[in-house]
């Protein structure tokens, strides 16, 4: 079922799990044993995004990234089957509490992890199944109040930068041309 060795050198694939999780990946991947991968992150795409990116009282208002990648495969045929990776993004997120703080929180973040799955062509067809852990390392806040009476508590809009740890699961799906 994965002896077929994809024609091109480069593919295109998406995480189809992202709408269930922190939003759709979509990601250029170029190479053969070892790839380079950049893509982009719309973090709004993502159901999980919107219950554990907000804080208390806050909403999810906006999230998106961009990130670089690469990944060598252990077969000998090429970008298929196992795989190990290291990947780096840049996210850019925003939540907002006006309801009690009455402000907006904004965060840079760096997310360094590893990917590990395996991979299945069917011609120029692929499925990707693995998981993506890293960390979440905020390096830049900025918190705005909303309206004159913004900020309400004292601590409402003193940044608080904090590293978050997590696990995705990864179902990609894309073609090689």
């Amino acid at each position: 079922m994965n002896r077929q060795t994809p024609s091109g050198w480069a593919n295109v694939h998406v995480n189809a799990l992202g709408l269930l999780q922190f939003g759709l990946n979509p990601r250029l991947e170029l190479g053969r044993k070892t790839t380079f991968l950049l893509g982009t992150h719309f973090f709004n795409s993502g159901a999980l995004s919107y219950v554990l990116l907000p804080g208390d009282d806050e909403f999810f208002d906006l999230g998106i990234g961009g990130n670089v990648g690469l990944r060598h495969y252990l077969g000998r045929d090429g970008p298929i089957g196992a795989y190990l990776g290291v990947f780096l993004e840049y996210a850019f997120v925003r939540t907002v509490d006006d309801v009690d703080d009455l402000a907006s929180y904004e965060r840079q973040v760096l997310i360094p992890a590893v990917d590990v799955g395996y991979r299945w062509t069917w011609g120029n067809f692929l499925l990707d199944v693995g998981a993506l852990v890293g960390v979440g390392v905020p390096f830049a806040g900025n918190d705005v109040p909303l309206g004159p009476s913004g900020c309400v508590y004292e601590d409402s809009c003193n940044v608080e930068l904090g590293t978050r740890f997590f696990a995705t699961g990864i179902v990609d799906v894309g073609f090689f041309f």
